[in-house]
Order: structure tokens, then C-alpha cells, then sequence
């Protein structure tokens, strides 16, 4: 998590750290990441890096937390009904489109294929999402599946509708169950 220091920027500063992290994270994964690159980017010294963040890896988890928040919102006004396999189905659908237009995607394939695993060796792994009450065995294996689906749709894409085939009817099977 980023330092009292860094949220009291003004926000012109802290989107500008963002969007030098944003670059390097979608250009490099974050075992190539560079901290030169990211001051150099943000217009910023190193010294201010080590001031906001305690290293790369500290960094990365900001700026991931940070876009998955911005691109789960529209997603969790829903939650309070009970959502039907429909909704769930459009749900991904928009996530998957959302992160396409807001070039997210780059930043999940280095998630999935590198920097999940670093993050889970360095620091036990990271939660970005908030944490959820009580969930239902069905809700557990609905976003268990979801969040599969989404990892494979992004590694793949060319298969994405065939992934989003499968979800609908496993995400129907799992309505119709107890």
C-alpha cells in the first residue's frame, strides 16, 4: 500500500505516478519492472519513489488494486439481490469488454503469467477485491468459475466466446442446483 505521504499528493501528481506505473506494468512484468523507468515517467526522484512506495512489488499491488477497483465498480451496484446466471453472464461479459477498452489487458496477461505467482513468493499472495460476507457454496464456485473464465478468456482470446459458451451453461447448471 502506498505511504500516508503519497495519498496526501495532490491528484494531478498521484495520477501521474499512476500512469508511469500503468506503462511499466503493462510494458514489463514485474520481474523486468524498473524503478528508473517509473521516475523517469512520472517526472519524479527515486528518493519520492521509496517515499510513496516500499518497492516495486509494493507498487505493482497499489497500482493493480487500484485498476481492478476501477473496473469491478459498475459491477458491484448489483449485489444486492441475488444475481441469475443471466446477470452473472452479462457481468463478465462487460468486465471482459472493459478491460479491452481501458487496455487492462496487457496488465492481467502479466498478472496471470507472471506476477501473481511473484506476489504469492514475496508477500503470501494479495486480495483486491473486498472481502466478501458469507458466501454460499454455489456463490463460492460462481465467482471461482467466473474469475477461471476470465483468466482463460484473457490468456486466449480467440476463444473467448467459447469460454463464455461453457460459463453460460455451467453458470445455468449451477441456478438449477440446490
Amino acid at each position: 500500500m502506498p505511504s500516508p505521504q503519497f495519498l496526501r499528493l495532490p491528484a494531478v501528481k498521484q495520477d501521474k505516478v499512476l500512469s508511469a506505473l500503468f506503462h511499466e506494468f503493462t510494458h514489463y512484468s514485474l520481474a523486468n519492472a524498473q524503478v528508473a523507468r517509473i521516475v523517469k515517467d512520472a517526472g519524479i526522484a527515486r528518493g519520492a519513489f521509496y517515499n510513496y512506495f516500499a518497492d516495486l512489488e509494493d507498487a505493482y499491488s497499489y497500482l493493480f488494486a487500484h485498476e481492478m477497483k476501477e473496473v469491478h465498480q459498475p459491477l458491484w451496484l448489483n449485489h444486492k439481490r441475488q444475481l441469475s446466471a443471466d446477470d452473472y453472464l452479462q457481468q463478465t461479459t462487460l468486465f471482459l469488454k472493459s478491460v479491452n477498452r481501458q487496455k487492462l489487458r496487457q496488465l492481467l496477461i502479466f498478472h496471470y503469467q507472471t506476477n501473481a505467482g511473484l506476489l504469492r513468493q514475496i508477500k503470501g499472495g494479495q486480495r483486491w477485491l473486498p472481502p466478501e460476507k458469507k458466501a454460499t457454496p454455489r456463490q463460492w464456485a460462481t465467482k471461482t468459475l467466473i474469475h477461471q473464465a476470465i483468466r482463460e478468456a484473457i490468456l486466449n482470446p480467440r476463444a473467448e466466446e467459447q469460454i463464455l459458451r461453457k460459463l453460460k451453461v455451467v453458470l445455468n447448471l449451477l441456478e438449477g442446483g440446490a
